[in-house]
This record gives structure tokens, sequence and C-alpha cells, in this order.
């Protein structure tokens, strides 16, 4: 038995967006001389705590067939994002809470792995986790890509340029697009020099 799930459609123009997307970051990287380690692609999407398989087994003409987990719909939001160059920044994860007892132990693994533990009342991306995004994932990875390619140092990531580059990320995803206000008056345009490459 399969349990089928939700899927997003993807526009008729896809194809044709894509191309788009590409030559505007490709302009916007020559323009302001980014190195591609800076031009960081993220996504956010819910993660259910328990999880539960599309599949279960239960013998041939039985009535009833039990399928654990299915109906637990707790959620944490993960943002996952990565650079052109290819590195994987730290995750960041959002729980639903008022305080940080709401977030897991912290652990040996996660630790070494730098993922971002962090909490808003419904899980839900907000404008102050994209802040705490900014400030304790694509900052400390932004100075190590910085040193490690020995780039000026207030050279800017593409995302955080301007709140153009932020929509264009995601630009259907109303959250990023406040984020994208809001980082434009954290990390204002004129605060970043012209990345050597």
């Amino acid at each position: 038995m399969v349990v089928a799930g939700t899927h997003s459609k993807l526009p008729l123009t896809w194809e044709d967006d894509r191309v788009l997307m590409a030559k505007r970051i490709a302009a916007l990287m020559e323009m302001h001389k980014v190195h591609p380690s800076l031009v960081i692609n993220l996504d956010q999407t819910g993660a259910n705590l328990v999880p539960s398989s599309g599949w279960t087994y239960e013998k041939k003409g039985s009535a009833a067939v039990a399928a654990i987990g299915v109906e637990d719909k707790r959620q944490i939001t993960a943002v996952i994002a990565s650079s052109l160059r290819g590195d994987l920044l730290p995750l960041q994860l959002i729980f639903a809470g008022k305080t940080d007892r709401c977030h897991p132990p912290v652990t040996a693994a996660s630790v070494a792995a730098r993922v971002h533990l962090t909490h808003s009342d419904n899980h839900w991306s907000s404008q102050q986790t994209m802040k705490e995004w900014l400030e304790e994932v694509l900052e400390p990875y932004r100075t190590l890509s910085i040193n490690q390619h020995r780039l000026n140092s207030d050279a800017c990531s593409l995302p955080t340029r301007t709140k153009t580059s932020w929509m264009s990320v995601s630009p259907f995803h109303p959250t990023l697009a406040e984020a994208a206000e809001s980082a434009s008056r954290l990390l204002p345009l004129d605060t970043c020099s012209t990345a050597s490459r």
C-alpha cells in the first residue's frame, strides 16, 4: 500500500526560468566580481519528527491495515544551503517552541557538523530565524571562504547583497522575500567591496 503525499508542480516555463536565473546569477557575479564559493542557494523544507513510510505490510485480505506514524504531523524546518562551488553550509534546524528548552540535547556530532539549532512559535522560518541564519551560518562560512580563497576581507555573498538576489534564490517563497528585505537592512550593499578572483 502506498500513502500518497503532496507534490509541487513546476510552472510550464520552468526551463526558460532556469536559463534566465543562470544568466542573472552570471551577470551579478561578473558585475560584482563574486567568487563562486560566495553564491549561495538555500531552501527550506519541513521534516517529520517521526518518520513514516509510504509502505506497510499486512496479511493479504486483512480488513484493517495499521500504518505507524502516519497521523503524527509534528515537524521541524530544515534550512539547507550550498554554494555554487559545491560546498554544503551548516544545517539550520528550526523547532517549535518559545525557548531553547524545545531544542534537542547538543551532541558531539551536532557540534562537529556545526548544526545551528533555533526555534519559532510554529517551527516555520521567520525574519528572526533568517537573521540568525545570516549571523550563525552564512557569515562564518563567508569568512572561511574569504580566507580559503584569499578574497578581499569584505567580499559579499551574492544572496546578501540585494533584495533581488535573495528573491532570485526562491522567488515564490514569501518568508525569504521578507528575510531579503531584512537582510538588505542588515547588510547594506555599500558595506561590501568587490571580491578578487
